[in-house]
């Protein structure tokens, strides 16, 4: 990506503090999407409760059935839904209002 970034990078995005803020703001921005999923992996059941019990009878049944491996994890339909219904209630929106060749660090 740093690659890609730098080869395509045009009149002042060439400045390379430009440059290394713009990778900076990516790399960032990866970190907070996934912390922000796992954040909400992890609480918004609690504000949940009424999911809890089918969620947990799906992942005891099939961990007694296959252990914990991949398809085991493969087989948790129910749990999938719900993180993807998650996902869809909490999108991490980035949201752009100045081109990355006007930032200034």
């Amino acid at each position: 990506m740093v690659r890609w970034m730098a080869e395509s990078a045009k009149g002042p995005d060439r400045n390379p503090d430009v440059l290394a803020h713009n990778m900076l703001f990516m790399a960032l921005a990866g970190v907070h999407t996934s912390s922000a999923e796992a954040t909400h992996v992890l609480l918004d059941p609690c504000a949940r409760s009424e999911f809890m019990t089918p969620l947990r009878d799906e992942i005891e049944s099939t961990v007694h059935e296959l252990g914990w491996s991949l398809s085991s994890i493969n087989r948790l339909k129910r749990l999938d839904s719900f993180m993807k219904e998650l996902q869809r209630l909490n999108q991490a929106v980035v949201s752009m209002s100045i081109p990355f060749a006007n930032r200034h660090i």
